[in-house]
C-alpha cells in the first residue's frame, strides 16, 4: 500500500508539480537591455536602460503585431518621466570599427535616396570628388588615400581596372566624405564604372559609384567613434516618456557601424519603443499568457496541456461552446483568446485578474485532470491485478 501511495505522489509530482516548476522558472522577458546588436553571432553592442522593459517580441511576435504593440514596452512607471540609456561597443568581440552611430528615429523621419559619387584622378595623382555632379572635395594623392583604406595599389590604373579595389576606394571615400555630413542609418554600393582618357601629361581616370541610402532627419542621439564615447562625449540618451505616450507610431533605435568605409552588418538593432500609463496590467496579462498558454516557451509543456482528457477541462474553464471537441487548442486560438480579452480589460468589461485567473486555472485544471485520469487508470490496473492473483 505504501508503495502505491508513493507511486501516486511521484505521478503527481511529474504530471502537475514539475510542469508548474518549469513554467515558473521560464526565462523572464522583462529586463533593462534595450538592444543587443550582433556581428557574426557575437554581441558587439549592448544598450541598457535605467527602466525595465517588457520584451513583447519574445512573448509572441504575432501577438505583438496583432495588438500593434512595440518590441519593447516600458511598464514600471513609479512616477518616472525620463529614461536614461547607456550603450557600449564591445571591442573584444569586434575591434575593427572606426564609426558607430546610434539613432533614435521618430516615425516619418526617414528618407530614401540615391547618390552618385565620382572620383576624377589626374596624372599628378590628385583627385577631385563629386557628389551628384557637384564638387565635394580634393585629395592631393589618391594612392596614399587608397592605402589608408587598406588597398594595395601602385598606380591609378590599378584602381580603375580592378573592380574590387575600385569599389573599396568608393566605399572609403563615401565613408570619409558623405557619412560625416549625413545621418545615414543604412547604405550600400549598387555598382561602379570606370573610364580612362588620354590628356596632356598622362591619363585621366574617372571612377563612379551609385549608392542607395536611408537617411534620418533626426541627428544621432549617441555617437561612438572607435574607443571614444561620442564626438561631444555624450554617452547617455534621455527619453521623455510623456512624449512617447503621445505618439501614435513607435520610434525605434537603429545602430550603424563601419570600418574604413565598409559597413558592418549587424543584427538585432531595430527595436521599437513604447510607453503608456493606460496599460498598467499588460505585464501581468502577457506574463500569464507566456508562462501558461505558451508553457514558458516550452513546446513539450504546451503539447502536454493539450492532452486528453485535461484538454476538455481547459476548454470548459475557458468557456468553449463544445468543450468535448477532440481538436487541441492551437497557438492561434490561444492568441485570439488573449487579444479579445485584453480589449475587454481595456474597456472595463472584465478585470485583468479575471483574465489571468482563467488562463492560469484552465491550465492547472488540465494538468490535475490528467493526473486524476492517470491515477484512475493505475488504480483500476492494480485492482484487476490483485483480483487476477
Amino acid at each position: 500500500m505504501k508503495e502505491y501511495v508513493a507511486l501516486l505522489l511521484f505521478i503527481f509530482f511529474v504530471v502537475v508539480v514539475l510542469p508548474l516548476v518549469v513554467v515558473s522558472l521560464a526565462p523572464p522577458f522583462k529586463g533593462n537591455i534595450v538592444m543587443e546588436a550582433k556581428h557574426d553571432e557575437k554581441k558587439v553592442f549592448i544598450l541598457r536602460s535605467s527602466a525595465s522593459f517588457l520584451d513583447v517580441s519574445r512573448v509572441d511576435s504575432e501577438l505583438k503585431r496583432d495588438l500593434r504593440l512595440p518590441d519593447l514596452y516600458i511598464i514600471e512607471t513609479r512616477n518616472i518621466t525620463m529614461v536614461e540609456l547607456r550603450g557600449r561597443w564591445d571591442l573584444s568581440a569586434y575591434p575593427n570599427v572606426d564609426r558607430v552611430e546610434l539613432y533614435y528615429v521618430k516615425p516619418g523621419r526617414m528618407v530614401e535616396e540615391k547618390l552618385n559619387l565620382t572620383i576624377v584622378i589626374y596624372p599628378t595623382y590628385e583627385a577631385d570628388i563629386y557628389e551628384n555632379g557637384k564638387f565635394l572635395n580634393r585629395t592631393p594623392n589618391i594612392l596614399d588615400k587608397a592605402r589608408d583604406f587598406g588597398i594595395d595599389v601602385r598606380a591609378p590604373r590599378d584602381l580603375s581596372v580592378d573592380k574590387e579595389k575600385r569599389e573599396k576606394l568608393l566605399k572609403g571615400i563615401f565613408g570619409e566624405n558623405i557619412l560625416p555630413a549625413k545621418w545615414v542609418i543604412f547604405w550600400r554600393l549598387l555598382g561602379s564604372t570606370s573610364t580612362e582618357k588620354n590628356i596632356t601629361g598622362g591619363k585621366l581616370y574617372t571612377i563612379s559609384g551609385s549608392f542607395s541610402l536611408i537617411e534620418s532627419k533626426d541627428s544621432p542621439e549617441i555617437v561612438w567613434m572607435g574607443r571614444e564615447v561620442g564626438v561631444e562625449k555624450r554617452g547617455v540618451l534621455e527619453i521623455n516618456l510623456t512624449e512617447l505616450e503621445r505618439t501614435k507610431e513607435y520610434p525605434y533605435f537603429f545602430l550603424s557601424a563601419s570600418f574604413k568605409g565598409d559597413p558592418i552588418v549587424l543584427r538585432g538593432n531595430e527595436p521599437r519603443l513604447g510607453y503608456t500609463t493606460r496599460m498598467k496590467d499588460l505585464e501581468e496579462i502577457l506574463d500569464c499568457y507566456y508562462r501558461y498558454f505558451l508553457g514558458g516557451g516550452n513546446p513539450l509543456i504546451r503539447n502536454y496541456t493539450n492532452m486528453i482528457p485535461g484538454l476538455f477541462a481547459q476548454k470548459w474553464m475557458l468557456g468553449y461552446a463544445n468543450p468535448f471537441d477532440l481538436s487541441p487548442i492551437t497557438l492561434d486560438e490561444r492568441r485570439a483568446y488573449v487579444e479579445i480579452h485584453i480589449d475587454s480589460v481595456l474597456r472595463g468589461v472584465i478585470k485583468p485578474e479575471e483574465l489571468t485567473g482563467r488562463m492560469f486555472w484552465s491550465v492547472m485544471a488540465s494538468w490535475i485532470v490528467n493526473y486524476l485520469f492517470i491515477s484512475a487508470l493505475l488504480t483500476i490496473a492494480v485492482w484487476i491485478s490483485r483480483r487476477a492473483w
